[in-house]
């Protein structure tokens, strides 16, 4: 059976060093900011689907009147369940630790951290990809290594088109298409989307488009074939769509957002006191980090541990990180998503 061994690496410096990549390949996948991290210090997570709506207004009354009772936001119904775990862990193989000892102890030590690294960044991939799936989607499906666990978000199927002129289409009238998904979008939230996620593909789309086109010449007739992608930018919000970016992040090959949809979310510098715009991350705490022989600190439990386990037969060590987590899309129909080019 293998031990837990520190003779070159604690739990908590593994720990630490899992956490701190994570967090760094985090930044790049650019999906955090709507979903912040959030500690649980818990194995569960219970929420209300849609419970962040629009703000509630109180009302002023003469003294001695009694108050009257506000309206909860709507909810689209409970979310609860357990938060499945995510681990990776990496062997330092017989020979190879062999090599290492003669290359100098602390060899072994810092193979240890390069894995618990390593570990850190393949758990953060993986949630970047629940966090893709539940803004795509609304939905986020587990199926591997005998979880089949489907968290459905309750998005608006109206949030949820297919565009009747699709971009692809240089003489597509795209202004009356554009002006409904904005609609569609302040009834449900109050204002447009502080934030339109597109791919390249979609930019050169639009690019060739005649109504984007005519807008950034200001004519109708002898239009040039195509414009510069500033006009396009400009030509979006000038429709209500703010905070344009180019989004074709890609991890091993798969891309987080399909580059045939636009994605209309809110501004990532709106928060809520509960989180992030559209929810939170949860992260809970592991079996691990709960046994004393860790020694990880009781405010350190939620989130990824990792730790360093040797055999003896044969004679190796295993690296293993491990996490809890689950995004909670507690704000689903503040995403709008719209597929303006054909699937391939």
């Amino acid at each position: 059976m293998p031990t837990y061994q520190e003779n070159h690496r604690t739990a908590a410096d593994l720990t630490a060093q899992a956490r701190a990549a994570a967090d760094l390949a985090a930044l790049g996948y650019r999906l955090g900011r709507f979903l912040p991290s959030r500690d649980n210090f818990s194995l569960t997570y219970d929420f209300n689907v849609n419970d962040i709506g629009l703000t509630d207004l109180a009302e002023y009354r003469a003294f001695d009147t009694e108050a009257n009772y506000g309206q909860g936001a709507a909810s689209g119904g409970a979310r609860s369940g357990a938060l499945p775990p995510v681990s990776r862990k990496y062997r330092v193989k017989e020979q190879e630790q062999l090599q290492l000892f003669i290359g100098g102890t602390s060899l072994i030590g810092d193979k240890q951290d390069e894995y618990a690294r390593k570990g850190g960044t393949a758990i953060a991939a993986r949630v970047a990809l629940a966090q893709a799936q539940a803004i795509e989607f609304a939905k986020v499906t587990l199926k591997e290594n005998k979880l089949d666990v489907t968290i459905d978000y309750g998005r608006n199927a109206a949030h949820n088109v297919i565009a009747a002129q699709q971009f692809t289409d240089p003489d597509a009238d795209l202004i009356d298409e554009l002006e409904s998904y904005a609609a569609t979008y302040r009834a449900a939230n109050g204002t447009n989307p502080g934030t339109t996620l597109v791919s390249q593909r979609i930019i050169t789309a639009l690019s060739k488009n005649k109504s984007v086109i005519g807008y950034a010449v200001g004519r109708s007739d002898n239009l040039p074939s195509r414009v510069a992608y500033p006009d396009v930018i400009s030509f979006l919000a000038a429709y209500g769509f703010l905070g344009v970016e180019v989004f074709d992040a890609v991890l091993d090959k798969t891309r987080l957002l399909s580059d045939n949809k636009m994605f209309l979310l809110p501004s990532d510098e709106t928060a809520t006191l509960d989180g992030g715009p559209l929810g939170t991350t949860e992260w809970g705490i592991t079996a691990e980090s709960i046994q004393p022989v860790y020694k990880i600190a009781d405010a350190e439990r939620p989130g990824i541990f990792s730790a360093a386990f040797d055999d003896n037969d044969p004679q190796g060590t295993d690296v293993l990180s491990t996490a809890v987590v689950i995004p909670a899309l507690t704000n689903a129909d503040a995403t709008f998503v719209v597929q303006v080019i054909p699937a391939a």
